[in-house]
């Protein structure tokens, strides 16, 4: 982990095999890629195959909206996390975000900054 934001720890992680920076969110229940990450692995052909579903999502602000989400393999260092629920932001600038999707698993030193799996 690194310092990514005031207060805030990221990683560099990969989705389908292409590395991205993420923002480690434990409040936040699922995992999310910004459309600009989404559109590099379609370009990649990483998305082939894979079903995108649709589901209504209550944000911070109590606003309900629908989004895209897809089952996703993560890789963080020598630990690949399958299966997880990922969603699209349709925002190209906002921050991927690593949530309890894939961190369920771990546990976080924020004073070592290190993230590891059991």
């Amino acid at each position: 982990m690194f310092p990514f934001q005031l207060n805030c720890f990221g990683v560099r992680a990969s989705i389908f095999g292409v590395e991205r920076t993420f923002l480690v969110d434990t409040g936040c229940s699922y995992s999310m890629i910004n459309s600009a990450t989404y559109e590099s692995l379609k370009k990649k052909g990483k998305m082939e195959g894979i079903k995108l579903h649709k589901e209504e999502l209550q944000m911070a602000d109590n606003s309900i909206t629908t989004m895209q989400w897809f089952y996703a393999d993560f890789k963080i260092g020598n630990t690949t996390v399958t299966n997880a629920k990922c969603f699209i932001v349709k925002d190209e600038t906002a921050k991927n975000i690593l949530g309890m999707t894939v961190l369920k698993g771990c546990a976080i030193d924020f004073d070592k900054q290190t993230l590891s799996f059991n």
